[in-house]
């Protein structure tokens, strides 16, 4: 939900703040999709927007970024398609410079 939070970064820091030494926080933003005026969308992360917002509150070391998508999958988010209308196979083939999802996972060290 970081793509909705007007001063994303506080956010970051609060769950860095509140995580135990050891705690994980997972986060998955979109990158391609359709826009909802309605949701108040403000960002797009790419993995190494995620990475860099997520470095000023977790050591770089302590975070790992991964990009899902493709342009096939961009192209299929952008014209409504569900997941199961794509095979295993379009589905399991990632290209960063497509993604539809942006996912990270930091580390409170």
């Amino acid at each position: 939900m970081l793509h909705v939070i007007p001063g994303f970064e506080k956010a970051i820091a609060e769950l860095h703040r509140i995580l135990r030494p050891g705690g994980v926080v997972l986060i998955a933003v979109p990158q391609v999709s359709m826009c909802c005026p309605e949701y108040g969308e403000l960002f797009r992360f790419t993995q190494e927007g995620l990475r860099f917002a997520l470095a000023g509150a977790f050591e770089d070391e302590n975070i790992v970024t991964r990009a899902y998508g493709n342009s096939l999958t961009a192209a299929g988010e952008i014209r409504g398609l569900a997941a199961h209308e794509f095979t295993r196979r379009q589905l399991n083939h990632h290209d960063p410079r497509f993604a539809v999802e942006v996912c990270a996972r930091a580390v409170k060290r």
